[in-house]
């Protein structure tokens, strides 16, 4: 700081109406150089031996003038003769601490306040950063918070914020900001913050056993969430709950410092042995914790060990094992997203038990059919996904002995029984299903273009009835398309060229002796794309033939010239059997079915687009049959007799009609001379060279053989859709006098294909943005009709601390997966008597 700078800020003391201002200059800086100031006023210097004659000349000689009365020493505390005068004067300082004071527009008492911190003041860095931060009071405790939150790095006075910047990159970051704490005194200021903030006090206070108090304390909660700890942990509970409460779910909460809460809490899991702790806990108290992702971990041995015991309706926690996994699956639960998955896992495996233990109580093929068509293609549907969950596991071997009972249930109980029951009905063939054959499918379903309608099939191969089930429930869930699903008897054997050839338009398909792979529409060949392009033409001659994946490849200017005109298009996909039907990536055919619904959405989407097409029909030449585990030896039939024309896993085409045990015949009509098929009842394979054994088709069971026709509608361009709105249902007083509250809100639409889901973020905050309270998430994801079973209530906890009634606190609602969205922001008044003794 220059004369000159001191020069300016004199005179502003003198512009203030200040006549006599003093200057007690303690280390001499300006002594040499105090008499070229350029004042308002006069320079009067005190020697220490000219006090008498000051005290006379500016009380009584001079009362008009401006006088600088600068002392080259500090200012003595006892005995000095104008002490009365410099009460009523202005004091100059011209030290950091001042300048500080200065800008901030402090009083003099706050002097005492910094110059405990004198090392901190000597870096205009962090002097300049302190300036800059709001203090809410300028008292003792926020200037020592203000201090510790430039020394963290925080850029507010908070002392949540600044715990998250000392803990927010782990234990050793958090120790290096320590160590600055104690290079400018601010050390023991941050525990005490401690202690009457989070309640965590030791003799010798440490970032492990904060860590430990506040996890610990979490954890073992309050309310109506309360879990006690065994004692040795009981040193780690504090009184704090609810200040400990907010920070640990705003941590949790936290972009940046998720991933840290995450890792000192599998530390402290071990290291506080929680495993322990928590095992002998009802599955009750475990089901609103979260800090230690092994609670769920428990809460899925104790459902997985039901299945495993063949009792998927035990009850968990006095609920059903639906009811736990939706609590569990909650977003507002920190490792929701990481088990979400598992528990999905083990209702799929709980739903696969019940269907596959139902009674067989049908009269008829086409009953069982229309029953798998309903509900019982579940069983399928579930042993996929179940499949698919078990191999995306990190780890399997808690799970290992729940996968061993799925594969028996659906290989025993599922696979042998059903299809065992089903071949028992299907003697009469495939008529008796009551469906449209496969074979009718161009003569019922493909028109040339009427007016502007064009119609596309987008044929999978493969893509069997659930997996389409699936794709119809997911195209619905979107406002710009329609889906109807229903179905089709496919051919016998259900091979992939003769379920093409089946749904090309035709009059007679013919298959030659040793060309099962290529068989005869009309006398053409009907293997491979142009084969089949010049059925087509000669039926639509407007038609083209096509790949899925060329067409996800043509760029916006290409589709005109592809399909300008055409009026039937035929689309081909090959992606669940290119995978099944090799011995090495058979067991990979469950991830190509999730990749064939992507593949068939997106040129939908494509074409919808590009071409205003919006008409679709998606259907398939079969469907397969898939177990996991080893076909055993006796699940193989034995053939003898005649040489098979064709042979397969599934299926043996003879000339003369073979009646061996466990297996079922039907006339083979797409030969000139008679001939037969024959395909084992139940799961069972023929003895067969080659190929992988777990995946395969052929046969008559309605896996393979219901063939799905599932028609789309689709709208071009960006279907108007709006989120899921809710409102606070609270009275018009809104008030609050507990730490804990409960809030309810109504969804005020249900969910439809124009009104979608939402997450949103409820939480209170200060009129300048800061937290107050827990972040809990409201999931506004009804599809419920009736009002009333859309309300939510919502437990809030607020910080321990001073509240004034008298000011606005706001609650705030806000999408959770917008980061710009501004949300609601409604009025409160906090009203907490004694919220805490601390003064803020």
């Amino acid at each position: 700081m220059t004369l000159t700078t001191d020069s300016n800020r004199i005179n502003e003391l003198f512009a203030e109406g200040h006549r006599l201002v003093f200057w007690f200059d303690s280390t001499a800086d300006r002594a040499e150089e105090i008499d070229g100031i350029s004042i308002n006023g006069k320079l009067l210097k005190l020697t220490g031996n000219n006090y008498l004659r000051t005290k006379v000349l500016l009380e009584h000689e001079d009362r008009e003038s401006n006088y600088l009365i600068y002392a080259p020493f500090a200012r003595p505390e006892e005995g000095f003769p104008l002490s009365d005068t410099v009460r009523y004067a202005a004091t100059y300082f011209s030290d950091r601490i001042s300048e500080v004071m200065k800008r901030k527009g402090w009083p003099s008492h706050t002097r005492e306040y910094l110059k405990a911190y004198p090392q901190f003041w000597r870096n205009s860095q962090r002097m300049e950063r302190f300036i800059q931060l709001e203090l809410p009071q300028n008292n003792r405790q926020y200037v020592d918070m203000a201090v510790l939150a430039v020394l963290s790095g925080s850029r507010v006075v908070n002392f949540d914020e600044i715990t998250r910047e000392v803990l927010g990159e782990g234990l050793d970051k958090g120790k290096e900001v320590l160590q600055k704490f104690v290079s400018q005194g601010a050390l023991s200021a941050f525990w005490q913050f401690c202690e009457d903030i989070y309640g965590y006090y030791e003799a010798e206070p440490s970032l492990e056993g904060l860590v430990a108090t506040m996890l610990c304390t979490y954890t073992q909660g309050t309310g109506v969430t309360r879990v006690t700890l065994p004692q040795r942990l009981q040193r780690y509970i504090s009184s704090k709950g609810t200040n400990i409460t907010v920070f640990m779910q705003n941590m949790m909460g936290h972009t940046h410092t998720s991933a840290t809460f995450d890792a000192l809490s599998r530390e402290y899991a071990n290291r506080l042995n929680m495993k322990d702790a928590l095992s002998d806990k009802r599955t009750e108290e475990l089901l609103a914790l979260d800090a230690f992702a092994l609670v769920d971990e428990i809460i899925l041995e104790r459902m997985t060990r039901a299945l495993v015991e063949r009792d998927p309706h035990r009850p968990i926690a006095g609920m059903t094992m639906e009811e736990v996994a939706a609590k569990r699956m909650q977003k507002n639960l920190h490792y929701s997203k990481i088990f979400q998955d598992r528990y999905q896992m083990l209702l799929d495996a709980k739903e696969l038990m019940l269907l596959a233990g139902k009674p067989l109580q049908y009269a008829s093929a086409a009953d069982m059919a229309e029953a798998y068509m309903k509900t019982m293609y579940r069983a399928d549907t579930c042993y996929r996904k179940f499949c698919l969950a078990y191999d995306r596991l990190p780890e399997k071997t808690a799970y290992e002995p729940l996968f061993s009972q799925v594969e028996r249930t659906y290989v025993n109980d599922w696979l042998d029984r059903w299809n065992q029951h089903f071949s028992s009905l299907f003697q009469e063939g495939r008529r008796s299903l009551g469906l449209p054959l496969q074979e009718q499918f161009a003569a019922k379903r493909i028109n040339p273009r009427a007016g502007r309608e064009r119609t596309v099939v987008i044929i999978s191969d493969a893509f069997r009835y659930e997996v389409a089930k699936e794709l119809e429930n997911k195209l619905n869930a979107e406002p710009r398309y329609e889906a109807k699903l229903s179905a089709m008897v496919g051919v016998l054997p259900s091979v992939t060229s003769l379920g093409m050839a089946a749904l090309l338009p035709h009059k007679k398909i013919l298959v030659q002796e040793g060309r099962l792979e290529n068989p005869l529409v009309d006398g053409k060949p009907s293997t491979g794309i142009a084969n089949r392009l010049k059925i087509l033409l000669a039926h639509y001659p407007n038609a083209v033939a096509m790949t899925v994946k060329e067409v996800l490849a043509l760029s916006s200017g290409d589709f005109a010239e592809h399909f300008n005109g055409k009026d039937v298009i035929y689309l081909y996909h090959d992606q669940i059997d290119a995978l099944g039907d090799d011995q090495a990536t058979q067991n990979q055919v469950f991830e190509a079915c999730e990749q064939a619904q992507v593949d068939i959405e997106a040129v939908i989407r494509r074409l919808t687009n590009e071409i205003s097409a919006t008409s679709y029909i998606v259907t398939a030449d079969h469907g397969f049959q898939y177990r996991r585990s080893h076909i055993q030896e006796y699940e193989k039939v034995e053939t003898r007799g005649t040489n098979p024309l064709f042979p397969g896993k599934r299926y043996r085409v003879t000339r003369e009609r073979e009646d061996m045990p466990g297996t079922i015949s039907f006339p083979f009509p797409y030969m000139e001379e008679e001939a037969w098929v024959s395909v084992p009842v139940a799961a069972n394979i023929f003895k067969h060279q080659g190929g992988g054994q777990n995946y395969v088709h052929g046969g008559a069971s309605l896996a393979e053989m219901l063939v799905p026709l599932m028609t789309v509608k689709s709208r071009r361009g960006r279907q108007e859709t709006r989120k899921a709105t809710i409102k606070l249902l609270q009275p018009s007083q809104r008030r609050l006098n507990n730490l804990i509250t409960s809030l309810e809100f109504l969804q005020e639409e249900a969910i439809s294909p124009r009104v979608t889901p939402v997450t949103y973020q409820v939480y209170f905050e200060t009129s300048e943005g800061l937290k107050i309270s827990s972040v809990e998430l409201v999931q506004a994801n009804s599809t419920a009709e009736a009002t009333v079973e859309r309300i939510f209530t919502v437990r809030v906890t607020l910080q321990s601390r001073k509240y004034d009634p008298s000011i606005d606190y706001y609650l705030v609602i806000k999408d959770s997966d917008d980061s710009l969205a501004q949300g609601q922001r409604i009025p409160f008044h906090i009203d907490i008597a004694f919220a805490n003794d601390f003064g803020f």
